[in-house]
């Protein structure tokens, strides 16, 4: 992605994709089984899932640095929960050239679906209800941190385009 997009020169990009921790309990799960022969414990689930995000974001954490004049807006989640304390991907790469989000209902609450946290979590926009393209051309209210997102990076965009010598 990081390669594509700066030989495209692209200064910013809309990452509206990712693995939640509830993903990585159930990926995180089926390896365990696979190894140990046995269903984990909670805390043995809960430890492959960070194990695997863990991963995951380390590996992130490459394309990103590997693209440092690219800012990366990332959809912060949609379990609901803290990704200060369970781990989240690509929403969890901290750089200096990524800022994630969370979803609000238009300006009046933040959505009870959106991850969130203090740490890591940057911001919040609009993700509830957003009318969205959908096959067949046509329309459908949809809702999630990746309908925020896009909110973030065309303002990120318009900032770049004002002022061409900010970097990310």
């Amino acid at each position: 992605i990081a390669t594509f997009a700066a030989f495209h020169k692209v200064d910013v990009a809309n990452g509206s994709f990712g693995t939640g921790f509830k993903q990585g309990k159930m990926i995180g799960d089926l390896a365990f089984r696979a190894i140990f022969f046995k269903k984990p414990t909670e805390e043995e689930s809960n430890r492959a899932a960070s194990l695997f995000i863990g991963a995951l974001v380390k590996e992130g954490s490459k394309f990103v640095a590997a693209a440092p004049n690219i800012l990366f807006v990332f959809a912060a989640g949609n379990d609901g929960m803290s990704n200060d304390e369970f781990g989240t991907s690509p929403a969890n790469i901290k750089a200096d050239n990524v800022i994630t989000v969370g979803a609000t209902y238009k300006n009046e609450f933040f959505a009870p679906f959106s991850n969130f946290g203090t740490k890591m979590v940057d911001i919040a926009a609009p993700g509830m209800l957003v009318e969205s393209a959908i096959p067949g051309n046509d329309y459908l209210k949809v809702s999630g941190t990746s309908q925020a997102a896009p909110y973030v990076a065309n303002v990120a965009a318009k900032i770049k385009e004002a002022n061409v010598k900010l970097t990310p």
